[in-house]
């Protein structure tokens, strides 16, 4: 069984627009760091989430830890207060990255993810992740 839910987090530039997402729906996201889009599709036997967030100048706002040659997958770290990926309410520390915007990241190392996403360009950035069950919800 799955569940969608869509939720929307937006500061308001003047320059807000619509975008669709992939529930059908439309959420409205404006060009900035502050505005977020974010879907997260969970599967009832495993903690399977994807994240879609508005990248701004202020980039999306996590630490990320692990990745190939370290004890750890590469994961969230920390989540910084007022950043998007705080707003958005979804992301928690410890939640497995698996890929991002599509490129999976189980064979790249803490520096290579790291990089991926620092120079992601602006815009949408969709977080693919796994959420161990030891971490609350």
């Amino acid at each position: 069984r799955r569940v969608r839910e869509a939720v929307v987090s937006t500061q308001s530039t003047g320059d807000d627009r619509i975008l669709p997402n992939s529930t059908g729906y439309n959420t409205l996201s404006g060009p900035t760091s502050f505005g977020s889009v974010e879907e997260m599709v969970r599967d009832q036997s495993a903690a399977r989430l994807q994240v879609r967030l508005w990248k701004g100048s202020k980039g999306l706002g996590f630490s990320v830890g692990g990745g190939l040659g370290t004890s750890q997958p590469p994961h969230i770290k920390r989540i910084y207060t007022g950043s998007v990926a705080h707003q958005c309410g979804r992301l928690q520390p410890g939640d497995v990255l698996t890929a991002v915007n599509g490129i999976d990241l189980s064979c790249h190392s803490h520096v290579e993810v790291v990089n991926l996403i620092r120079y992601m360009p602006l815009g949408e950035v969709t977080l693919n992740l796994t959420r161990p069950a030891e971490v609350p919800r």
